[in-house]
């Protein structure tokens, strides 16, 4: 880490898991913020990176300030009362929580709470899913326990299926054998397991039971951990959390609140880099290898308003009357919908992620409308922009 010893340096206390695949990725994003942007600026950090946050005592806390500290960082899921302790130092903190919005910050404090977007991460899930092939079910298998998390990952995961007329089976274990769950669900299936760890153990519970992967089960994660990812046989596919884009969003936001910026955000969100293909939920049937390639460019160029249908057509090399075809028949939708879908998407996004008016995302979409797109937000998502805004800044 650059050191430059006539600028004076805010003391940054950090909690994060460096034992974690996501622990490392979110400081990655950090460190790139750090060098990015706050050194060329003249402004670095005194940056101190705890494992965890049990540095979180009464005592630390009471002498957080003497000590020359100026802001925190939890990322480590801190309990309650940790939570209550850092946010007694008075200090500008950002705290992580599960994915849905809470932990008890009191009203007023200095505080920005930053969660996963469980609808976004479930759905990239679910609609993966839905163009691989024509599955003959659905399942989604929770991690052991009863966290909100998992909980909140199998309810956003049904919601998108049930819209596109699919029904799914759930898994919760300790209640039965989960051998005996796959091996009952009509084939070929595709099986969501709430993290990559759950999706082990289903691709295990496949090879005991004889159901072959991918051909009768497709099975699909959740955080691209190559600890369970690369390790498994078949390799798994999984859920990108995009954690760099969490550790930049904590950096700019903290330094926000450290400059006394009253307008920075309160809630803050980050949600998912795509899906990471691999042998577990590869797919040989032609429609879907087109649709997915069609998604992929979709995803690469929704943002310009100049690209449409007969844009993506034209890439694969295909007509738009077939690519139409193939995408109602797999995901139910047609390739307009998709993208106007894509769009919204970022739209909704942006509206929480950064302070531009809504006339540049308009554009930054893919939207040439201003009115049109206010129009679209508030038939899809049930609110305004503006009131999205609103309600994502106050948490």
């Amino acid at each position: 880490m650059p050191t430059t010893s006539h600028i004076p340096r805010r003391r940054v206390i950090a909690a994060v898991a460096l034992d974690t695949h996501s622990g490392q990725r979110k400081l990655d994003g950090m460190m790139r913020f750090f060098n990015e942007t706050l050194v060329p600026a003249g402004r670095p950090w005194d940056f101190e990176v705890q494992p965890n946050s049990f540095f979180v005592t009464p005592t630390w806390a009471a002498r957080a300030r003497d000590a020359g500290v100026a802001g925190v960082i939890l990322l480590d899921y801190p309990t309650p009362e940790r939570i209550r302790l850092a946010v007694s130092t008075g200090l500008p903190c950002v705290i992580e929580l599960s994915e849905r919005a809470g932990g008890g910050v009191p009203e007023g404090a200095r505080v920005a709470q930053i969660a996963c977007d469980a609808r976004a991460l479930a759905r990239e899930a679910a609609m993966n899913l839905v163009v691989r092939q024509s599955f003959a079910s659905f399942g989604f298998v929770h991690a052991a326990g009863a966290q909100e998390w998992t909980r909140d990952r199998c309810a956003f995961f049904r919601e998108t299926l049930a819209g596109r007329g699919r029904d799914c089976a759930v898994f919760t274990p300790g209640r039965r054998s989960l051998g005996a769950w796959l091996a009952a669900l009509p084939k070929p299936a595709a099986v969501c397991a709430a993290n990559d760890e759950t999706a082990r153990r289903v691709a295990d519970a496949c090879l005991a039971q004889g159901i072959a992967i991918p051909a009768e089960a497709a099975v699909l994660g959740f955080d691209d951990d190559p600890r369970f990812c690369l390790s498994s046989a078949p390799s798994l596919s999984s859920v990108v959390q995009d954690f760099e884009r969490c550790g930049r969003l904590v950096a700019e936001t903290l330094e926000r609140m450290m400059d006394g910026d009253e307008a920075a955000p309160h809630f803050l969100q980050y949600g998912a880099r795509g899906v990471a293909i691999r042998e577990s939920t590869l797919s040989d049937s032609p429609h879907a290898a087109l649709v997915q390639r069609a998604l992929e460019v979709i995803d690469a160029n929704a943002h310009d308003p100049a690209f449409g249908v007969e844009e993506v057509a034209r890439r694969l090399g295909v007509s738009r009357r077939l690519l139409d075809l193939r995408f109602r028949e797999i995901g139910r939708k047609s390739v307009h919908e998709v993208i106007r879908e894509r769009r919204l998407e970022q739209a909704r996004r942006l509206l929480v992620e950064t302070a531009r008016p809504i006339e540049a995302i308009t554009h930054d979409c893919g939207f040439t409308n201003r009115t049109h797109l206010k129009k679209l937000f508030l038939r899809t998502f049930g609110c305004s922009m503006r009131e999205w805004r609103n309600r994502s800044a106050r948490g």
